[in-house]
């Protein structure tokens, strides 16, 4: 929807004088209301420097399809529709500050004063990224003479500037807006970025007057859609595998120095490790696995006590004297 068809309320008067304000580099778009119908050339020229003498005009043909003229140097186009003639004038610059008029020959005119002026938040076009699928954040500085006023959001294709927002509302559609007055800025989110999104964008504010009303925009913000590169989604996997592995790392550490602890310990690291069934089975010390159970022999120790022996012990001996 262009804002050629959905401003209409914004203008009001039929004579007068109006002060319009731009800044180099920026973008006016004039709204000059008029309620002479026919049909009548209707035309935007900048004043001489004698008194009723017009220059630099620029003039629609009221048969003229479609209804759009720009100027030579490509900076200044018009538009009629019924009962409004709107004017675009973009890349301003300081040489283009003066008293302008509008309107259809001797019928009707308006009285325009466009002064441009220099402001280091609207002095160049910039770039902003988005990346495909992801939200995109637009932040628009603006000069402290707007503080007050209403601000916009636009997209331009072609000659006209298509409303996205503003900040009488807070969301349409996938755009929210809000503005930070403390810091003189509009900031813009843009989610779910798309290709077709990619093009021109501006920020602007309103001004309604009694004559005319118009926009001031600022230099322009071109949207570039790319996809988010790969690195970004590696590297956080690579910091992920990193602390794995530390923390594997870790555990086998702690986990042998547990059992260089235990390893004289009755039950070793293997007992430990194993299954709770095998647990329950004790181990047998090995001078007594390998005692054959079948065989006579015994192990030294026990030879020692051999019970047919007629010998006695000598502690044995002693108790018997001096039992009586």
């Amino acid at each position: 929807m262009k804002i050629l068809f959905i401003y209409t309320y914004l203008i009001s008067g039929l004579v007068g004088c109006f002060d319009v304000t731009g800044y180099t580099g920026g973008t006016v778009i004039i709204f000059c209301n008029h309620q002479k119908l026919g049909q009548n050339d209707k035309y935007f020229c900048k004043e001489g420097i004698n008194p009723n003498t017009l220059k630099d005009c620029v003039i629609i043909k009221h048969n003229q399809t479609p209804n759009i003229v720009s100027h030579k140097d490509s900076r200044i186009a018009l538009v009629d529709t019924p009962n409004i003639l709107t004017v675009f004038h973009k890349e301003l610059s300081l040489q283009d500050s003066g008293s302008y008029k509008c309107g259809a020959s001797s019928l009707w005119n308006i009285d325009l004063n466009l002064k441009v002026n220099t402001d280091p938040c609207c002095m160049s076009p910039r770039t902003v990224t988005g990346f495909l699928g992801d939200t995109v954040t637009i932040s628009c500085s603006y000069p402290e003479e707007f503080l007050e006023h209403l601000k916009y959001f636009f997209k331009k294709n072609g000659e006209h500037f298509t409303q996205l927002i503003r900040t009488t509302e807070s969301q349409r559609d996938r755009f929210s807006i809000s503005d930070d007055r403390s810091s003189k800025a509009v900031i813009v989110n843009l989610r779910d970025v798309r290709e077709e999104d990619a093009g021109i964008y501006y920020c602007g504010a309103g001004i309604v007057g009694t004559t005319a009303s118009y926009y001031s925009l600022f230099p322009e913000i071109e949207l570039q859609v790319t996809v988010a590169q790969a690195s970004s989604v590696i590297i956080p996997v690579s910091v992920c595998m990193t602390l794995l592995l530390i923390g594997g790392s870790a555990l086998i550490f702690y986990k042998l120095r547990d059992c260089i602890r235990k390893r004289n310990d009755t039950t070793n690291c293997d007992y430990e490790n194993e299954p709770p069934e095998n647990q329950n089975h004790m181990r047998m010390s090995p001078q007594f696995q390998n005692m054959d159970l079948r065989t006579k022999q015994l192990h030294s120790a026990y030879q020692q006590l051999e019970p047919s022996s007629r010998e006695r012990d000598s502690l044995y001996l002693n108790l018997q004297n001096n039992s009586n």
